[in-house]
């Protein structure tokens, strides 16, 4: 039997609409998986964002009371352990991991499975290399709804057993971009399944929902540093579904007069893909790639990465394996076990020469425990 959405859980009456990131073309309130149709129609895909009109609170988010299991209001903590460089500013890391189900992927799939409840949906469904697999497996179990995870051949065991302990269907696909065709499918066949996670090609991120659990972060991060600007934050990318949270987060915090300036963010990635758009690639190309940092795979941008990056002054840095690997080791002698791809993160913070000022903080998106591949290969 599925349960109904929680009663004190109330849609936000200021939530009116959806506005394109692009085009700034507006929708009234709805589910736009597929983004901005102008812009679609143009051939220029974008994301589509919830829009609250005038109102200036500091966060403002679509529901209140969602589905939850706790996720939200991690550590933040000062890291003692230094790389070349890192004295130049104060440095912090925002532990993720510290979510129920160990990533920051809970917030998105907290917010993912309250809208799929509002909207009637008796299912969810992601593509997922591990991280969001896991979140929404837990989190549909929460709500009482099935779900079923779209994966690869490399995601790793552990997460396979956790989404089947959480009852969750597992459907293989050959590769990354195949786990899109999949979830594409099983949407247009099944009206009453709802999509956590991007399916397009070219991709355009999640629901713009889902996408607003991550405003909580920057909200967090300006609370817990207190009067301690924050100059710059190092985040693993992928689809950049986290960066378009932080940027839309700490720009709801400026418009309300609680911070002066928005923050660069640093979008760090295993191989060039937004570092090469920014350098003159078309952002619908694909571009190759192998990496070890599976939860940043994929060959794949999309304009919401571009955009984050551009307003805040931004900027992409490739950090591959080999440094990635080193920065993991050596932040494991100091006692933090991070996934493959926030290492990258932290490695990042230490090879940056532009010049900043205020704090810098590195997103540990998930804990190092699961990431099993990357272990054994040393």
């Amino acid at each position: 039997m599925f349960n109904h959405l929680p009663a004190q859980t109330l849609r936000n009456p200021r939530w009116d609409g959806l506005r394109c990131l692009r085009c700034d073309a507006r929708l009234d309130a709805q589910d736009a998986p597929q983004g901005c149709p102008d812009c679609a129609h143009t051939g220029f895909p974008s994301t589509m964002v919830c829009d609250y009109g005038d109102h200036r609170s500091a966060i403002s988010q679509p529901y209140s009371n969602p589905v939850s299991l706790g996720e939200g209001n991690t550590p933040c903590v000062a890291l003692a352990c230094t790389l070349r460089n890192s004295h130049r500013t104060p440095l912090y890391a925002k532990l993720e991991s510290a979510n129920p189900t160990g990533s920051h992927k809970d917030r998105m799939a907290s917010y993912g499975v309250t809208h799929a409840l509002a909207l009637g949906k008796r299912k969810v469904i992601a593509a997922s290399s591990g991280n969001a697999g896991l979140a929404t497996a837990a989190y549909a179990a929460a709500a009482g709804l099935a779900s079923e995870i779209v994966v690869t051949p490399s995601c790793p065991p552990i997460y396979r057993a956790l989404m089947l302990e959480h009852g969750a269907t597992i459907t293989d696909a050959t590769d990354a971009l195949a786990r899109w065709g999949v979830v594409n499918m099983r949407v247009c066949e099944d009206p009453s399944l709802y999509a956590l996670t991007n399916y397009l090609r070219p991709a355009v991120g999640s629901p713009p929902v889902t996408i607003e659990a991550y405003k909580r972060i920057a909200y967090e991060l300006v609370q817990e540093l207190g009067a301690q600007e924050i100059g710059q934050l190092f985040v693993p990318t992928a689809r950049g579904d986290l960066l378009l949270g932080l940027y839309l987060g700490f720009q709801a915090l400026q418009s309300a007069g609680q911070i002066k300036s928005l923050p660069k963010l640093i979008a760090v990635e295993p191989f060039a893909r937004l570092s090469a758009v920014q350098t003159g690639a078309d952002y619908r190309s694909e571009f190759a790639g192998t990496t070890q940092q599976f939860s940043t795979s994929g060959a794949t941008v999309t304009y919401q990465s571009l955009a984050a990056l551009q307003r805040t002054g931004g900027h992409a840095i490739v950090v591959e394996d080999s440094r990635a690997l080193a920065a993991r080791a050596m932040l494991a002698k100091h006692g933090w076990s991070v996934e493959l791809c926030a290492a990258a993160a932290y490695a990042a913070y230490a090879d940056h020469r532009a010049p900043t000022h205020g704090a810098s903080v590195v997103i540990f998106t998930s804990h190092g425990s699961r990431d099993v591949l990357s272990i054994t290969s040393r």
